[in-house]
């Protein structure tokens, strides 16, 4: 896609904000009840210092409620993601650590 448009790193960064949306929607047909507790965030986080579209979720998965975290981002042309999700008060008690992780992650080439 990217030499198909000429499109460079940095442009697909800008547009994030158009293929996450359809990412998290795309999503949410794994889970029941699945709903967004909160806006698309596109500043708070980053993956490996590259702009990511990041959404917090309540849902059920097979009758039990769930927090979900869900970060992604585009490299190259592969789609990274992070992901963290627990039970109400286990998301929120190790929420910090799930940040901590995304924060040192680093993508390596091939």
């Amino acid at each position: 896609m990217m030499k198909q448009y000429d499109i460079n790193q940095s442009t697909l960064e800008e547009k994030i904000d158009i293929w996450f949306p359809q990412f998290v929607s795309g999503l949410s047909g794994e889970f029941d009840a699945f709903n967004q507790t909160g806006g698309v965030e596109y500043e708070n986080y980053k993956i490996d210092g590259h702009k990511a579209g990041s959404v917090v979720f309540s849902a059920n998965l097979s009758g039990q409620p769930l927090v979900g975290w869900v970060t992604a981002t585009l490299i190259g042309n592969k789609i990274f993601v992070f992901q963290y999700g627990g039970d109400q008060n286990t998301f929120a008690t190790n929420f910090p650590i799930a940040e901590h992780m995304l924060s040192s992650i680093k993508i390596l080439d091939d």
